[in-house]
């Protein structure tokens, strides 16, 4: 998925991309995506078939929604289009999907720009539109809503993950933050602003700081208050959940994660 002024790099480089997309696979990022398929497949059930959806900067994990995928099969088969800019990503998804080969009926690969193939999308087509960690690499959400407000059919949806905090600490478990170009020094934190960019690099071992990050393997964030979005999506007609997805979700059975996520219903 190409976002525009996002760094771009990695995803275009072999040897960095894959061991970010292995680095991917831990417990937290599945638990993530098990989230964000429960909730579309909540704001589903009220479509009758075929379901159309859209994953915007899917990456390479097509291995992730299999409770998804198996009603996207029953008849009549409904479609998920898997956007992301990087064709060595779109090559690891492919590559994913040999797994569960029966997935190929309801998948479509689209090797594009996320905001390019919105704009090209018919008008009310999606019922649901995901995105899995990718919705902090927008650095122009006002545009992404109005898209969305335009693709989005009445009742449809827009999931996402968020990870907002206006505050930048040096690392987390999985990452080493940077800021203007260099790393935020131990101990210290940096209050973040609407619209301020950082960088995320990624470490070798997973809590493990002393082991250095992955070469290559570093993309940009923009942060955006809770406040700031809400009124963006409202402007755009959409009525708006921010928070912890268990007090979204219906079926808050299996996960045991705390992860917040916004939900955008188109009215």
């Amino acid at each position: 998925m190409k976002i525009q002024n996002k760094h771009t790099g990695m995803y275009f480089e072999k040897k960095p991309l894959k061991e970010y997309v292995e680095h991917q696979q831990n417990p937290s990022n599945i638990a993530v995506a098990q989230i964000l398929e429960r909730i579309s497949l909540q704001e589903l059930k009220q479509f009758s078939r075929p379901w159309y959806i859209s994953e915007l900067g899917a990456g390479a994990r097509t291995d992730r929604y299999n409770l998804l995928f198996n009603e996207l099969l029953k008849e009549p088969k409904g479609q998920i289009d898997w956007v992301d800019f990087s064709p060595l990503m779109i090559e690891l998804a492919k590559k994913y999907l040999q797994q569960n080969p029966e997935m190929k009926q309801v998948i479509n690969f689209v090797e594009n720009d996320a905001f390019n193939y919105l704009q090209q999308l018919e008008n009310n087509k999606l019922n649901i539109a995901i995105m899995k960690y990718s919705f902090d690499h927008i650095k122009d959400p006002k545009t992404l809503f109005t898209l969305l407000a335009q693709k989005i059919m009445p009742n449809g949806s827009f999931v996402s993950d968020l990870s907002i905090t206006d505050e930048l600490k040096s690392h987390s478990t999985n990452v080493r933050y940077t800021y203007n170009g260099k790393e935020v020094p131990y101990g210290k934190t940096i209050e973040l602003r609407d619209g301020d960019k950082f960088g995320l690099k990624f470490f070798k071992e997973s809590g493990n700081p002393e082991g250095g990050t992955i070469p290559g393997a570093e993309i940009t964030k923009y942060y955006y208050s809770k406040k700031t979005i809400e009124r963006l999506a409202k402007k755009q007609g959409f009525e708006v959940f921010i928070g912890d997805w268990k007090n979204y979700a219906i079926n808050k059975q299996g996960i045991n994660k705390d992860q917040d996520i916004l939900v955008l219903k188109k009215k």
